[in-house]
């Protein structure tokens, strides 16, 4: 009677880390056996998931509840279900995510993402998308795992449907005897009109989605967007210590780097602000010290620009050519 009260009281603890990372090495060392594979009949396969689950666990010397093969599978498929949606924030932030990210930002992004869905909550399995994440074995295993829940939710959607149809047509009036001969030969083009509501209402239901998936990556990108641009703001106050030239030279390199993709993003822009700023001049100083300088040149070129002459136009235009020129090559120089 101890044996199996034990089992049924362990089942309410939740998962140590170790054990969702021990299940997940345990999943795979089974199904990359050729011998068992992943699509056994019954529990034969997650017995021998739970062997390997108990036979790491003792070699940690790790103090867990028994956990029972039910149990196991619950959690590997709650675990599968996190991954995957994970997997798919991943793949979105490598999409759009610019070029300087080091992997370990792009982790930080796809969890910022993940959690940004209200009914996701907080990643809490990073190690286990790190174990799967390049298994062929757990692709294979998810991809179909999905096709068979798209299929389950199809067959929802036509049993609603069907039951929907059944209830509308069993509360009509029963129509005279003398019109049934009419009505049963009409029957054909009233199906036809009841399918092409269903469709129309598939298509309009489906536009919706497409729209919900479209705002959310929008949203995804100015929220990516937003921390880089805090990650700058972050980069151009910083100052590095009066006897550490290495850390000057470092931040200086960096600052250099974003205005230059500041001003390629600026000139890939639609026109309508034409205006960019020169490269700031370096003269060994720190670059954060040429802030007025290059704000008041900013406002000496877009008074110039905004004139009504056409003459003054044209100086205008020559003159800041001229300054970004030389401002250039004096960065270059300096810089080597």
């Amino acid at each position: 009677m101890q044996s199996s009260a034990t089992p049924s009281k362990a089942r309410g603890v939740n998962y140590k880390p170790v054990e969702d990372k021990v299940l997940c090495e345990a999943w795979l060392s089974v199904s990359c056996n050729p011998i068992n594979g992943i699509y056994q009949s019954g529990d034969d396969f997650y017995n021998k998931v739970k062997e390997a689950f108990d036979t790491e666990l003792a070699r940690l010397k790790s103090t867990v509840a028994e956990r029972p093969v039910s149990s196991l599978n619950s959690r590997f498929q709650t675990i599968s279900q996190a991954v995957s949606k994970f997997v798919a924030c991943h793949e979105k932030v490598l999409r759009v995510c610019q070029s300087g990210r080091s992997p370990s930002d792009q982790e930080r992004d796809a969890v910022a993402l993940y959690e940004s869905i209200p009914k996701n909550g907080s990643f809490k399995f990073l190690q286990c998308w790190h174990i799967l994440r390049d298994s062929e074995k757990w692709g294979a295993w998810r991809t179909s795992n999905e096709k068979r829940q798209g299929s389950k939710r199809s067959a929802s959607v036509r049993d609603r449907n069907s039951s929907s149809n059944a209830s509308l047509n069993s509360s009509e009036r029963s129509p005279p005897a003398e019109t049934l001969r009419v009505q049963g030969e009409s029957e054909e083009p009233r199906q036809g009109v009841t399918r092409a509501k269903l469709d129309r209402a598939n298509q309009a239901l489906y536009a919706r989605q497409v729209k919900a998936a479209e705002r959310a990556a929008e949203n995804a990108e100015k929220r990516i967007k937003v921390a880089q641009e805090q990650l700058d703001l972050t980069l151009f106050t910083a100052q590095a210590a009066p006897n550490d030239p290495l850390a000057a030279e470092y931040l200086m390199l960096k600052k250099q780097a974003v205005l230059k993709r500041l001003r390629l993003e600026a000139l890939s822009e639609p026109s309508g602000s034409s205006i960019s700023l020169a490269a700031p001049m370096n003269t060994g100083e720190d670059v954060s010290g040429n802030g007025d300088a290059v704000a008041t040149r900013s406002n000496a070129i877009a008074q110039c620009v905004v004139a009504p002459s056409t003459h003054g136009l044209a100086v205008a235009s020559s003159d800041a050519a001229s300054a970004a020129r030389s401002e250039s090559d004096i960065t270059s120089s300096t810089v080597v």
